[in-house]
């Protein structure tokens, strides 16, 4: 199979474009097999729950060695944070970055200037970083975008093509400290 874009949270900020639109419905279908060439963590916002995202991500890393059957994994987030996607990106293959808001784009901003510094390109020039630009705040991007691969929109109603079935994990994502009994 191609692609899985994995659902985990429904937790979305109210003030994001369409929310109210059901462009971020919560997929009924629970995923069954994790046999895709790519796997994008998606929702609402993975990042909100780092620890769980970690544990998720390590997760996969661990399946991959034990069978060695390596599956490409992102995640995609309109966060931005630099610093919590600094620490995630040492457990998978890349991120997506859809910034929505104007508070968005002020994280995406220190994000792109801390990956342009000569020390984090470098650490980072493996990284799968993809760019998903919305015409609602197109004009706040920076100039300098040269380390991400972008894609523009024509609408702030976009439905990502980053991967093909769409489902959720059983029991979405609320704190992250219900993850230990989740696994026992």
């Amino acid at each position: 199979m191609k692609g899985l874009r994995l659902f985990v949270t429904d937790c979305i900020k109210k003030d994001w474009p369409n929310n109210e639109k059901g462009v971020f419905d919560v997929p009924n279908e629970i995923v069954s097999s994790f046999d895709y060439e790519e796997i994008v963590i998606c929702g609402g916002e993975p990042l909100v729950f780092k620890k769980n995202l970690i544990r998720l991500l390590q997760s996969f890393f661990t399946i991959g060695e034990m069978t060695g059957i390596k599956r490409k994994v992102l995640v995609e987030t309109s966060l931005c944070d630099f610093w919590i996607i600094d620490d995630i990106l040492k457990y998978c293959d890349g991120i997506i970055c859809t910034p929505k808001t104007k508070d968005n784009m002020a994280y995406f901003k220190q994000l792109n200037n801390e990956l342009l510094k000569g020390n984090y390109f470098r650490h980072y020039e493996k990284k799968d970083l993809r760019l998903n630009i919305l015409p609602s705040v197109k004009h706040f991007f920076p100039e300098n975008l040269k380390v991400w691969q972008i894609q523009e929109f024509p609408s702030d109603e976009f439905v990502s093509d980053t991967a093909g079935d769409y489902r959720r994990i059983a029991n979405l994502w609320e704190d992250d400290n219900d993850w230990y009994s989740l696994t026992r």
